[in-house]
């Protein structure tokens, strides 16, 4: 089984914009796009007159050249949105507003989506939310279904397991503690040490965070966050590894806080199962650089016409 990327790409007011979800347990491309139609369907009963869904990419996770592409058809869905029981015909909002939804995973972990193309009768400009879902008619009653569809357990209405990509928790296998810091004479740089030989684990190039670390005024400058390996040396007297991280400089281990000093991991992405969906308020979001320029991208695509 695998995973795959299911992104929606709408237009409201000229505008484009997109949403991303994770499917998971699924053998093959033609299985995610009938197992992502429902979902689909559902997501545009909550938008607001005007707002066109341009079409849907599905693609592997890890990413591959190979591309499932939906196109919408007036069999199916329509463009653009038409009155519904979840509109009342309400007109769209303007583009940059949102509903932001928190989705939740079973650990607690919690993604935020946001959802635009919504009708303009469900903000406010006095609600604490922004939001007044008294006033949304049916529009409630619809997300309610959209979220027990995303949240639905493996084997229910058609098995489809959606969720959000996220970082790897710190484990055995990808992580190590750090037993100190040092700066690299010749650079300035800042090398971490993990005990053991790790060149292994952790040769140059590869893509790690830091994470845990505490200094003794916060304001100091840490080294937690997003780093790519400069060098990894291990030193056999002391039976520690020193790793460079590229570019990391200002950083005085000297400010650790004895016991803290934090986790040395490899960066990896994993599934994260929607066990929640909350909505949280509404928001504005810029749309100036997102969505896609096309909705095919790149590589093989097979069109499918619902």
């Amino acid at each position: 089984m695998a995973t795959f990327r299911t992104v929606l790409i709408f237009r409201a007011n000229g505008v484009r914009f997109s949403e991303a979800y994770a499917l998971d347990g699924i053998d093959n491309l033609a299985n995610a796009r009938l197992q992502a139609l429902p979902m689909i369907k559902q997501r545009l009963k909550l938008c607001g007159l005007g707002t066109e869904l341009l079409g849907v990419r599905i693609s592997p996770i890890p990413a591959t050249r190979q591309i499932e592409l939906i196109l919408p058809n007036e069999n199916e869905w329509q463009n653009p949105a038409k009155p519904s029981a979840s509109t009342n015909g309400a007109e769209v909002e303007r583009p940059t507003s949102v509903v932001l939804v928190d989705l939740f995973a079973a650990d607690g972990r919690r993604a935020k989506h946001y959802m635009g193309g919504m009708p303009d009768h469900i903000h406010s400009e006095t609600a604490a939310d922004g939001l007044r879902l008294d006033r949304g008619g049916d529009w409630k009653n619809q997300f309610d279904i959209w979220a027990a569809m995303v949240t639905q357990q493996p084997g229910q209405a058609g098995g489809a397991n959606w969720g959000f990509m996220g970082e790897t928790p710190p484990n055995a296998q990808n992580s190590r503690a750090i037993v100190g810091g040092s700066i690299d004479p010749a650079t300035g740089e800042l090398r971490v040490h993990v005990a053991g030989n790790q060149e292994a684990l952790f040769p140059r190039g590869v893509k790690v965070m830091v994470v845990g670390n505490r200094r003794e005024v916060a304001a100091f400058k840490g080294p937690n966050g997003k780093h790519v390996v400069k060098a990894s040396s291990y030193l056999e007297e002391e039976d520690v590894t020193q790793i460079t991280l590229q570019g990391l400089r200002d950083v005085d281990p000297a400010r650790w806080l004895v016991g803290s000093y934090g986790i040395l991991k490899l960066r990896g992405q994993q599934f994260f199962k929607i066990a929640k969906v909350k909505i949280n308020r509404a928001g504005r979001r810029d749309r100036k650089e997102e969505g896609f320029s096309s909705v095919r991208g790149r590589g093989p695509t097979r069109k499918v016409v619902v």
